[in-house]
């Protein structure tokens, strides 16, 4: 499961953003900035820069996701590490540089100069992971970061598709998203406040516009899995550092009973501590809303995860 923060309310259309949206910035929109920030001899490129990060690292140079490890379903999991310790049976695949995303967000910068100036040693290419529609580096951040270095667009690397659910579960994969308007911003502590989930209203079933349902038993599952391995909250889904969900009450019919609570809605509640820059958005009322995104599987037609 994962946070995305959205504008409009759920009439603006479906959580699932299929180009780019106005404004923001796409892969090619940041590679075509690097490139124009290249010193060029002659109008050829001669040379990129890392940016620093620390006296002995630099920032990674691509699209840092600090929540991938968060963000993998239980199948996914072995297969994941597999890649790692059995690279070598993995086919190999030329990647673009530009499209790559890191999982570690700094690298050594005296070893990555090390390997632009003597080449990368043979052997063992990188690896690469494909996951919910992006290339994500498993391992091997150092080459890949001196081939950018060096000006090349493109590497060639062991490549693992870990998109498709699993045999054994014998399922079908399916995409959710749900849309909620934030209940409230508290500028000095900095939170967000509203539903990240619901599921009853009225004593019935929630539908949103999207035909979604999520049951009280599968929210506080999905919900309690959130919070111990990510709690991370991303913009438009793009931006995937955004904020930290700091506060995750998963409200159902049977606790708000036991707890003496009235109420005629069931289901997440959270604050959110968003960066300034995205915080700034909320007080503006350019952002409105939680979405939240995730995918479920199926088994003869019924919800299984």
């Amino acid at each position: 499961m994962l946070l995305l923060l959205k504008e409009g309310g759920p009439e603006s259309g479906d959580v699932h953003v299929n180009g780019p949206l106005p404004g923001k910035r796409t892969p090619e929109d940041i590679e075509a900035e690097r490139i124009a920030n290249l010193r060029t001899t002659a109008g050829a490129v001669n040379k990129r820069d890392l940016q620093p990060h620390d006296g002995d690292t630099s920032k990674a140079p691509f699209m840092y996701d600090p929540h991938f490890l968060g963000s993998l379903r239980p199948d996914q999991v072995p297969r994941f590490y597999g890649a790692l310790t059995d690279s070598e049976k993995l086919p190999r695949k030329t990647v673009n540089l530009h499209e790559l995303h890191a999982t570690q967000d700094r690298v050594l910068t005296a070893k990555v100069e090390a390997i632009r100036r003597a080449g990368a040693p043979a052997g063992k290419l990188p690896v690469v992971v494909r996951h919910q529609g992006k290339q994500y580096i498993a391992d091997g951040h150092h080459r890949l970061a001196a081939d950018w270095l060096a000006g090349e667009r493109q590497a060639d690397v062991r490549y693992k598709d870990l998109e498709p659910v699993s045999s054994a579960l014998k399922s079908a994969e399916h995409g959710f998203g749900t849309f909620f308007k934030v209940s409230g911003v508290n500028d000095e502590l900095g939170l967000v406040f509203g539903w990240g989930i619901v599921c009853t209203e009225g004593g019935k079933p929630y539908v949103d516009v999207h035909k979604n349902h999520i049951p009280e038993d599968a929210m506080v599952e999905a919900v309690t899995d959130f919070m111990k391995n990510s709690r991370g909250a991303g913009e438009q889904h793009e931006r995937m550092d955004a904020g930290t969900v700091v506060h995750s009450f998963p409200l159902t019919a049977e606790i708000a009973s036991a707890m003496g609570v009235g109420t005629d809605k069931t289901g997440w509640m959270i604050a959110m501590a968003p960066d300034p820059p995205m915080l700034a958005k909320f007080k503006s009322g350019e952002l409105t809303g939680f979405s939240i995104g995730g995918t479920h599987l199926e088994v003869d037609g019924k919800p299984v995860q």
